[in-house]
């Protein structure tokens, strides 16, 4: 859900505006995508297998 709010930033301009442009925009949307994979996402399996 948080990557789809990144992709929505940058494919509407309405929403690209809030950050000046596209460029803003894709930098504000990697950086969720960034924080979805290391922060969000489960480290483990429910089994306790590393998922790194």
């Amino acid at each position: 859900m948080v990557q789809d709010l990144g992709h929505m930033y940058v494919d509407d301009p309405r929403f690209a505006t809030t950050y000046h442009d596209v460029e803003g925009a894709a930098f504000v949307r990697d950086a969720l995508h960034e924080y979805a994979q290391t922060q969000m996402w489960p480290l483990t399996t429910a089994g306790g297998t590393s998922l790194r």
